[in-house]
């Protein structure tokens, strides 16, 4: 039986303590056919290198940075366009 694809939102701001075990804990769940969108709304912390350093090598996770802080709702919509 073919799997739907999920998409699996993730949207970050100055949460660099916080954001790599959020998308260990995604990458690791047992169902197989999903991607991760994860959008960081301009962090000012190194919530962006973090996960830059954690993107998986089966290319599920893509990453968006935006060039300004467009606030939850702003960043959510952006991020919703962006899945498959």
């Amino acid at each position: 039986m073919n799997q739907p694809l999920v998409s699996v939102i993730v949207l970050t701001y100055n949460h660099q303590r916080f954001i790599e075990s959020c998308l260990e804990g995604v990458v690791k769940q047992d169902y197989e056919n999903f991607e991760v969108i994860v959008c960081d709304d301009f962090s000012e912390d190194e919530t962006w290198e973090a996960i830059k350093s954690i993107e998986d090598e089966k290319g599920r996770i893509r990453s968006f940075r935006n060039e300004e802080n467009l606030g939850p709702s702003k960043n959510f919509v952006f991020a919703l366009e962006q899945c498959e």
